[in-house]
């Protein structure tokens, strides 16, 4: 009898170890990608099937769970499957970044923006929340160079990037809105002492001589200032005064970069560049600049056929990119600029047919957030329909 309840005890001490870890460490996370894995490699390159908006979210989920990183330099961060060259050519050209060592920012923020919203894999958000929180030392995020002249050939400098900071600043604003590190990064942005932006109103991608206004550092400091104004924010009226200006002066440089080329940089096209770009920020233009509002749907509607799909003009542009990217981008552009019309869900329900391999963590993470939008019964079938009234 003694033997069977020490043997009762023994293996309730075990269950609750094995909770415990599971719920708290990396372990956790390892066990659900194992599970999600099986079995779901037969499913993740069905094409031309009418899913359900539930078995949708599901396959979304598990595909975002396996793309993310558990081990190494990016562990925790979301992109696993993202190539070091779809990388590149977002960075401003002629930085000397060492894009091996590059943070997965972007595709890391989407995924823990959108998951957060809906309460689902909350230990994979946590897992890449401390991710980002543990990129910062003296709360800046620092990258490392490329080979450059002059170079010590001992040790590869670091600098200061001040987009990674800032993006990261919003990552981790996501559940402690004025954690110490966010608050740190803001302050350092309002002070007119430091050199974060340009005289031309946009900001600089890292602290070294190459000081070119970047569009993504530019619409990161514009969500960051844009979170002083609000009002249960710490910041003293000085504070907002001057957080204000620099939203004014950030907006021109937005504004005129739309003018001139609509936000196309390096060896990326306005058909490219832009939606993802508007994707960032829609809200503060809504907010503070309606007019390029309008005019950035109106121009992203030219890319459309008469029946609501993408043109075949806009797909040739950008033959080199999985049409399921193109299909993700362009649907929830217009599901954030335009939620009640007909235009996002066409897109919306031609993605749902394809192979959501070929798709970013950050472009599944746009298409779990339409899919609460699409419906609000989880069992109905998504399936391709046509583009009629607005």
């Amino acid at each position: 009898m003694i033997e069977g309840i020490t043997a009762s005890v023994i293996a309730a001490l075990i269950v609750a170890i094995f909770v415990t870890v599971y719920r708290n460490t990396w372990v956790g996370a390892f066990i659900d990608l194992v599970f999600v894995s099986i079995g779901y490699s037969a499913l993740r390159r069905r094409t031309g099937t009418q899913p359900s908006v539930k078995n949708f979210r599901k396959r979304l989920l598990r595909s975002l769970i396996s793309d993310q990183s558990l081990v190494g330099f990016h562990k925790g961060q979301f992109g696993k499957s993202t190539s070091i060259a779809e990388s590149k050519k977002w960075q401003t050209q002629g930085t000397k970044e060492n894009m091996s060592l590059k943070p997965r920012m972007y595709l890391t923020f989407w995924p823990i923006l959108i998951l957060l919203r809906h309460g689902r894999a909350k230990r994979s958000v946590s897992f890449a929340q401390l991710s980002i929180h543990n990129l910062y030392q003296n709360n800046r995020i620092f990258v490392a160079q490329s080979a450059s002249p002059n170079m010590s050939p001992v040790r590869e400098p670091i600098i200061v990037s001040y987009r990674h900071s800032m993006a990261g600043a919003l990552v981790l604003s996501a559940t402690e809105p004025w954690n110490k590190i966010t608050r740190s990064v803001v302050d350092a942005m309002i002070d007119p002492k430091n050199a974060w932006q340009n005289d031309d109103g946009g900001w600089r991608q890292v602290a070294d001589d190459f000081n070119n206004s970047d569009l993504w550092a530019s619409a990161y400091a514009l969500k960051l200032l844009d979170k002083c104004l609000a009002a249960n924010s710490p910041f003293s009226s000085e504070e907002r005064s001057r957080a204000k200006h620099l939203i004014s002066s950030t907006l021109e440089f937005i504004e005129i970069q739309w003018n001139r080329k609509h936000w196309s940089f390096g060896r990326l096209t306005p058909e490219e560049a832009a939606p993802t770009l508007y994707i960032d920020i829609v809200e503060i233009l809504k907010k503070f600049k309606p007019e390029i509002d309008n005019e950035c749907r109106l121009a992203f509607s030219a890319w459309l056929s008469l029946s609501g799909d993408l043109s075949d003009t806009y797909r040739q542009t950008l033959a080199d990119i999985p049409v399921e990217q193109l299909y993700a981008r362009m649907a929830y552009t217009f599901y954030l600029g335009e939620p009640h019309s007909k235009v996002w869900k066409v897109l919306f329900e031609r993605l749902a047919q394809g192979d959501l391999s070929k798709l970013l963590s950050s472009d599944l993470a746009f298409a779990f957030d339409m899919s609460y939008g699409y419906t609000e019964d989880a069992n109905k079938k998504i399936q391709p329909t046509s583009f009629v009234g607005g």
